[in-house]
């Protein structure tokens, strides 16, 4: 009996050590990872703010006269009839009957990402775009005195162009096409960065929500097709 009160001692000192040693490592860990988040008094937050100013700073300082005019150009919606009526021209050769269908769904992802952003993103977030920043009033280049609206987080244009550049790259899933719509749309989407209405972030922000816009859309439309007898990729007569 002494020798089992003795081996319970035992292991019941040993539990205690262990439990003091995690308690110390977890307390380090802790003050590391708190002077990790608020290094030099900044939070991570504020430090990726101040980052996202800095290269949005540093890519709107890139212009020139030229380029003003020809960003301008690439930031318009209805410059781009041409190619939406290309595109609308594809998707009937190559899908015929179910273009309807794809129509739709391009459309709803469109809205769907215009909404979102504008009306419930923006709103709720309120980050000023730069060009409505005082403090950035004398730093920033901005083009035909265009400032834009007052909140800027998320991109309306990052999420429209990259909704649709995603929806349409899964349904025509062509290497050329994918490559041509993503660059599509991030031409649009630099362009408002060189314009000075948009951080960088807007931009990542409005990206994200329109492809995942359009994946579920997109994930969507074949359910609902399949439940119709059809298959997006078997010819009609």
């Amino acid at each position: 009996m002494a020798h089992l009160f003795k081996v319970k001692k035992r292991n019941a000192i040993s539990q205690f050590k262990f439990i003091g040693k995690l308690r110390k490592v977890i307390s380090r860990n802790s003050i590391k990872m708190y002077s990790f988040v608020t290094l030099n008094g900044f939070s991570m937050f504020e430090r990726l703010l101040s980052f996202d100013e800095y290269v949005f700073l540093k890519i709107n300082s890139w212009h020139n006269p030229f380029f003003d005019k020809v960003m301008w150009f690439i930031s318009g919606k209805t410059e781009w009839i041409p190619v939406y009526l290309i595109i609308f021209s594809v998707i009937i050769f190559k899908f015929r009957k179910k273009t309807l269908y794809i129509l739709l769904g391009l459309a709803l992802v469109i809205s769907l990402a215009d909404l979102i952003s504008a009306q419930l993103i923006k709103d709720s977030v309120k980050r000023l775009r730069p060009s409505h920043v005082c403090e950035l009033n004398d730093l920033i280049h901005l083009v035909k005195n265009y400032h834009g609206g007052r909140y800027g987080f998320v991109s309306n244009h990052a999420a429209n162009f990259f909704g649709m550049a995603t929806f349409l790259s899964l349904i025509f899933k062509n290497k050329w096409a994918t490559i041509s719509l993503f660059f599509w749309a991030c031409l649009v989407s630099y362009s408002r960065i060189y314009l000075g209405v948009h951080y960088p972030g807007d931009i990542i922000g409005g990206a994200i929500l329109g492809s995942m816009l359009a994946l579920i859309i997109y994930k969507l439309l074949l359910v609902v097709l399949k439940r119709l007898n059809k298959d997006l990729y078997t010819s009609e007569n």
